[in-house]
């Protein structure tokens, strides 16, 4: 019957096909993608859409799943948190870091939430693997930059401005 529906085609060829599908089916499973929904700093989820009417933070543009392509954050970070997501959680087990900070690596196996405190500017770049029988199978990197002229050194540098000028105008109103 087979012979009929594909004539060209040797029978050895499909059992072969059919037996590998059947046995192995593990060999055409895709990788598992990782994806980093959500960046959470200091306690407030980041909107990267809102984010070309915000002074605190510019970046080039979005990337495919959403997330900003050369960020760069204008104020002072105390935490930042990640929340990523995968299409094959179950069989996986997680380790990330953050480079730049704590390069030491930390397992997550059920919780999907990484928190890091950022002690000073510099650039940083957020790493997260997926192991499978300790073999890695996806990675994911987010790459970040805190600027060391933030808006809260401007608001000081504003501040400083504003009182030597009037210190200035008092002067010379006393004479």
């Amino acid at each position: 019957m087979l012979m009929k529906i594909f004539p060209k085609i040797n029978l050895r060829i499909i059992i072969a096909f059919s037996l590998t599908i059947i046995l192995a089916p593990h060999a055409y499973l895709k990788a598992s993608d990782i994806k980093i929904r959500q960046v959470i700093y200091n306690n407030y989820v980041a909107n990267w859409g809102m984010s070309k009417y915000n002074r605190n933070m510019t970046y080039t543009k979005l990337d495919k799943e959403g997330l900003p392509i050369d960020l760069v954050i204008l104020f002072r970070l105390k935490a930042i948190s990640f929340k990523f997501t995968s299409n094959d959680s179950s069989v996986l087990i997680f380790k990330n870091r953050l480079i730049g900070s704590d390069s030491n690596w930390t397992f997550c196996e059920n919780n999907r939430v990484s928190t890091f405190k950022i002690p000073k500017p510099g650039k940083y770049t957020y790493q997260v693997q997926g192991l499978r029988q300790n073999k890695i199978v996806h990675e994911k990197l987010f790459q970040f930059e805190i600027s060391p002229k933030n808006n809260e050194s401007f608001v000081l540098d504003l501040f400083i401005l504003l009182f030597c000028s009037l210190l200035f105008y008092f002067t010379i109103k006393m004479k």
